[in-house]
């Protein structure tokens, strides 16, 4: 009898047997790759964000580009005032938007996204395939309109939010963009923020990736506000132009970005080309894993992670592409939730102002308990990182947040087994008729709670074994493989003898 594991990270195979020695056959080659780490645009020796090195704070794209440089299936949408879609550094073939108008501001956040690479001329973007589409970000300075605008967003897997605004002071048109960008997340899109002196990230509900800007070579943020998720590249207009950073401009030429601005699309520029990747192999991605892959897979800055001034720490794009190619994976768990308790609230005023229509309802509430356990033991090597999600039912929303309401609780029970502890609603009128809606998320019998897990994975029991003659023998084995570089393994036994 051997035991076999199995390990991506020099493609290593150990096999361990008694008395025997082994030839090994593999079933398939790597494919191969080529090098995009030096791409030839003019201006991208001035792009040390996109580099990496001793005190250097860059995003490490170069060694990420030798692994992928895009998909053209992923759509990034760009909340801004406008964008010049007609720059000389853009693909028309990757740029959406009707009656665009022309913004500096704009331009600059879509260009650190997906400006043309390897073109040689300008900046290069971080995502060298993704489309760009714009959505207005203030319509008409209203922001009744710009809850549509945001309603609206169906085809993006991922928005780029390179500005804050405290609506949640300014009445009821504000209390409906905050409920937009719930039911973005609800829908699946990741949202992508800025944090600092003039953003109000806190004022986005759960959902929202939230970004501090670093400098070149400061081991301090450039905008303090407390408890990012991760901090990104970013400049100041004082700096000398090696420290800035440069991207395309209004008119067709190249400028300089700074502050949370530039910070943002960085971090949205590697949740593109990690959601496009995945694509490429056939996996799915949610957007709380697109968040939670980031974060897991920053580089840290300061001191516990996450810290209270860089979070997960310096984003960065090869490490987020090797998260789910070299020798580890992403599952997916989800199962009906059983009631274990029942509490009745009483009265309770404007205590939902995540669900639209209930933000300013006097409501009698009861809330249900649901619980569901996921047993691991058998899918990881070691303990894997969990997170929970929203069930893609959209029966039960994860997160819980600024908006005082706990959704779903993960514990771990034992080694490897996770309880979600979901909580749902029952919502009536103080007149004893029913809300609307009547339950939230969903009622006990249809909450579905759900939960990822990133680890290296289990090898699967060996499938056939096949005596060909008492001292031959054929093990045929299979497992998970999360590189997809190898597809098998055939190996066969002889006896010390050689026979």
């Amino acid at each position: 009898m051997f035991t076999a594991h199995y390990r991506i990270v020099c493609v290593v195979l150990i096999c361990i047997a008694v008395c025997a020695s082994l030839s090994l056959v593999h079933t398939s080659t790597p494919p191969s790759k080529e090098n995009y780490a030096t791409p030839n645009d003019s201006l991208f020796v001035q792009q040390w964000n996109l580099k990496t090195g001793s005190g250097l704070n860059g995003i490490n794209a170069i060694f990420g580009w030798d692994i992928y440089t895009g998909n053209s299936n992923v759509i990034v949408g760009v909340l801004e005032d406008g964008i010049q879609m007609e720059h000389p550094d853009f693909d028309p073939t990757r740029m959406y938007g009707d009656d665009v108008p022309s913004s500096a501001h704009g331009t600059m956040v879509a260009g650190i996204i997906a400006a043309k690479a390897n073109n040689g001329r300008g900046t290069a973007g971080i995502d060298w395939a993704c489309k760009i589409q714009w959505y207005n970000k203030f319509p008409d300075q209203n922001l009744d309109l710009l809850a549509e605008q945001i309603d609206s967003i169906s085809a993006a897997h991922i928005t780029n939010c390179s500005w804050g605004k405290n609506w949640s002071n300014d009445g009821n048109a504000n209390s409906d963009v905050y409920i937009s960008f719930i039911d973005l997340y609800n829908r699946n899109i990741l949202n992508v923020a800025g944090q600092g002196p003039n953003a109000f990230p806190e004022e986005f509900p759960y959902g929202t990736l939230r970004v501090n800007g670093i400098l070149k070579s400061s081991n301090s943020p450039f905008e303090y506000n407390q408890n990012p998720d991760v901090v990104a590249p970013t400049g100041t207009e004082t700096a000398t132009p090696e420290f800035r950073i440069w991207a395309p401009t209004s008119g067709g030429g190249y400028s300089t970005i700074g502050e949370t601005s530039a910070a943002t699309p960085h971090v949205t520029g590697v949740a593109a080309m990690l959601l496009g990747f995945a694509m490429s192999r056939g996996e799915v991605l949610y957007a709380d894993d697109l968040a939670w892959l980031i974060k897991r897979t920053a580089q840290p800055r300061g001191g516990a992670v996450p810290d209270p001034t860089f979070g997960y720490g310096l984003v960065d794009l090869n490490g987020a592409l090797r998260g789910i190619s070299q020798g580890k994976v992403v599952n997916h768990y989800s199962a009906v939730g059983t009631v274990v308790a029942q509490q009745d609230l009483g009265v309770m005023e404007h205590s939902f102002p995540h669900i639209r229509g209930l933000s300013d309802d006097v409501l009698v509430v009861e809330m249900y308990t649901v619980e569901a356990s996921f047993d691991l033991n058998a899918t990881f090597v070691d303990n894997p990182a969990v997170w929970t999600r929203p069930a893609q039912s959209g029966t039960t929303k994860s997160g819980g947040g600024n908006n005082g309401w706990k959704h779903v609780d993960l514990t771990e029970t034992s080694p490897k087994v996770y309880r979600l502890r979901g909580y749902v609603y029952h919502l009536r009128t103080i007149l004893g008729g029913v809300a609307d809606p009547e339950w939230w998320p969903a009622p006990p019998g249809q909450a579905v709670l759900a939960m990822s897990a990133w680890g290296e994975p289990a090898l699967v029991a060996p499938v056939e074994q096949v005596a060909l003659s008492p001292n031959y023998h054929k093990v045929n084995l299979q497992w998970n493989d999360p590189n997809r570089n190898e597809t098998g393994i055939f190996i066969q036994r002889r006896t010390s003898t050689g026979n």
